[in-house]
Parts: structure tokens; sequence; C-alpha cells
């Protein structure tokens, strides 16, 4: 199976075991999306996975309590990917 045609979304992955899931995530070839509240660690995850993935990665603050953002997530990452 092709992983490089996947996409996953990362709920609270700028930090901890949510930026291990990402990073691991990228290493198999998986589009990542991380999306959390702290946009600027959010960055520098993303930053990470640029560095020693080579795989395209999203950040898009999000906090999962609002509807709105949880709306315009999934809007941009359809766009995206």
């Amino acid at each position: 199976m092709k992983t490089s045609q996947k996409t996953a979304i990362v709920t609270g992955g700028a930090q901890g075991i949510g930026q291990q899931v990402a990073i691991k995530l990228a290493r198999q070839g998986i589009m990542v999306v991380i999306a959390d509240v702290t946009e600027d660690l959010a960055r520098q995850t993303a930053q990470i996975i640029k560095e020693t993935c080579a795989s395209d990665v999203l950040v898009v603050k999000t906090d999962v309590k609002r509807k709105a953002d949880v709306t315009r997530l999934m809007e941009l990452v359809a766009k995206k990917f």
C-alpha cells in the first residue's frame, strides 16, 4: 500500500506525544497536518518534519473545542490535499 497519498491530521501535534506521532507519520511518507492552538510550536514541529523527513506538512491553528476552527481546518485540508 502506498502511504505517500495519505494525509493525517494530528491534533495537539505541536509538542509531546502529538509531535512524535506527527514526525513518525511523516517518516512513513504521510502528508501531515498539525492542528494545534499553539501555532509557534506547531510551526517548529513542521520545520523539524520538513528538515528531517522531506514531507509535506501544513500547520493550522485550531482549537478543537470550537466548531468554526474545526470547519476551517477541514476546508484548508481539503483545499491543500
